[in-house]
C-alpha cells in the first residue's frame, strides 16, 4: 500500500479515536477543544481528497460525487456542532463519517493506491470549503 492511501486510512482511525473520546466527555472546554482537533484533522483531509486525491480519479463518477456530498454533510455538521454542541449531531456525523469511510477504503482508495503518489506536503487554504459549497448557501 502506498504512502499517501496509509495516510488516509490512518487519517480514518484518529477520526473514529477522536469521535470516541468525545462522546465520553463530560467536560464542556475539553470537548471543545478536541473538537477543535476533529475538526481541523477532517477538514485537511477532506482537503486532501477533493484538490489533490480525488482530480486523478474520473470526477464525474457517480460514487465520488456522493462522496463529495458527502463532505459538503459532514462539513455542514461540524459548523452547527461548533455552534452549538449537541450529542445527537455528534452521533449523526459519527453515523456518516463511518458509512463513507467504508465506501472510500473499499472503493475509492484501492484505485487510488494503484496510482504513483507522491508525499503530499500541503496547507488547508485559509477559508476553503468543499468544492460542491462553492458559491452556494446548503445546509443540513
Amino acid at each position: 500500500m502506498n504512502g499517501v492511501v496509509q495516510k488516509l486510512i490512518n487519517d480514518h482511525v484518529e477520526e473514529d479515536r477522536l469521535l470516541d473520546e468525545l462522546r465520553e466527555l463530560s467536560n464542556g472546554d475539553e470537548m471543545r477543544r478536541k473538537f477543535s482537533i476533529f475538526c481541523r484533522n477532517l477538514k485537511y483531509h477532506i482537503y486532501l481528497e477533493e484538490e489533490i486525491l480525488f482530480p486523478k480519479l474520473d470526477l464525474s463518477d457517480p460514487m465520488v460525487i456522493e462522496l463529495m456530498n458527502q463532505h459538503v454533510a459532514m462539513w455542514n455538521l461540524m459548523a452547527q456542532i461548533e455552534e452549538s454542541y449537541d450529542i445527537n449531531s455528534l452521533k449523526m456525523l459519527s453515523s456518516l463519517l463511518k458509512v463513507h469511510n467504508a465506501i472510500e477504503e473499499t472503493n475509492v482508495y484501492p484505485r487510488l493506491n494503484e496510482l504513483k503518489l507522491e508525499e503530499i506536503n500541503e496547507q488547508i487554504p485559509d477559508g476553503w470549503v468543499p468544492k460542491f459549497m462553492r458559491g452556494k448557501t446548503l445546509t443540513f
